[in-house]
């Protein structure tokens, strides 16, 4: 039965539980409310359950281990709560799971780590928190995607998650979780998106495995306390002092580092404020001369005009009258160019007397 991305609406009816023979029930992207009944999981023949996309609530029922033939269980994208029922553990051919978008509560029950046929695994975005168990080590037939990002899961994440050597997409960004990465996971070959973003990891990203051919910035590495390594973007990894011989030359060695940038930092302070105080004489000169040029400039306005500066200005460009300044002469006297010490030239007539 598939009925996804319609209308459907309302709930589900137990009598979903008397269809026997039922391997397939697919209403995806409807509207479905109400609780999951338990009778769904007595079909001994289902294999295919997909709700997800719609709105269902309450808890998942525990008779969800009653379904030993599911391989495909999506229940993503309700408003699901209460704790992951550690009947999971009974679904031995599970190859797809998927909780994700929901607000589920509580730890991963350990039990899920009897899901030894799952091939992709999403318990992201809900409300989960504890450590992540070991258990889901345990998942070696894991491969295409484990994703526990979006919860509250908190301490360090399990060195057993190594042990994934098929997995290809592993997300346990947006927890708490602390401490360093495991080295377990640099040796995981198949693994070609990792993101660990916004945790409080710590410690050294070393240039092996996943990161050998990659560059960390291609990896949600960032948001992390403490992370260093040799990659852009990161800063470096401090060297104990206790890794040298222990002499007063170690010391130096870490002392004169502080002291050079100290007296680098000063003096490019010293810098600034000799370019600081240059760029301010220069900008007051240039404002007396504009001001000085503005004065030139109107000589002859009325605001600034003084007959006798500009009769010796003119005296003064001219030489006097002299005829090499001559440009023209006309029947009421000669026409002399005077160029001013400001660049203005006029034209000067000297009348003939009568």
């Amino acid at each position: 039965m598939d009925f996804i991305y319609n209308k459907v609406e309302g709930g589900l009816s137990p009598k979903w539980g008397s269809c026997k023979k039922l391997q397939l029930l697919k209403m995806a992207g409807n509207s479905i409310k109400g609780n999951i009944p338990s009778e769904i999981f007595h079909l001994e023949q289902l294999q295919n359950l997909d709700l997800s996309s719609n709105l269902s609530t309450g808890t998942i029922p525990s008779q969800i281990g009653y379904s030993s033939n599911m391989y495909n269980l999506n229940l993503g994208g309700n408003r699901l709560s209460g704790k992951i029922p550690i009947e999971i553990g009974n679904l031995f051919n599970l190859q797809y799971l998927d909780f994700s978008m929901n607000t589920l509560l509580g730890e991963i029950p350990i039990q899920i780590g009897n899901c030894s046929n799952l091939l992709d695994l999403n318990l992201s975005n809900n409300h989960l928190n504890g450590t992540i168990p070991f258990q889901i080590g345990n998942l070696g037939s894991l491969q295409e995607s484990l994703d526990l990002s979006y919860n509250s899961f908190s301490g360090e994440i399990p060195t057993n998650i190594g042990k994934l050597s098929k997995l290809i997409s592993l997300n346990i960004s947006n927890n708490n979780l602390s401490g360093s990465i495991p080295d377990e996971i640099f040796g995981m070959l198949s693994l070609s998106n990792l993101n660990l973003c916004y945790n409080h990891l710590e410690g050294n990203i070393p240039k092996d495995g996943i990161f050998e051919f990659n560059s960390c910035n291609s990896y949600d590495l960032s948001i992390n306390q403490g992370r260093c390594g040799n990659f852009q973007g990161f800063k470096p990894c401090n060297v104990s002092l206790s890794e040298h011989n222990g002499n007063g030359n170690d010391k130096k060695k870490v002392v004169i580092p502080i002291g050079a940038s100290l007296v680098g930092a000063l003096l490019l302070s010293l810098v600034f404020v000799d370019i600081f105080f240059l760029c301010y004489k220069k900008k007051a000169r240039m404002s007396r001369l504009k001001e000085s040029s503005f004065k030139i400039t109107n000589s002859f306005s009325v605001r600034y005009f003084n007959g006798k500066v500009v009769y010796n200005d003119i005296i003064e460009a001219t030489n006097n009258f002299d005829n090499k300044y001559c440009i023209g002469e006309g029947a009421f006297g000669n026409v002399y160019k005077a160029e001013l010490r400001g660049g203005q030239i006029f034209a000067m007539k000297i009348l003939k007397s009568g």
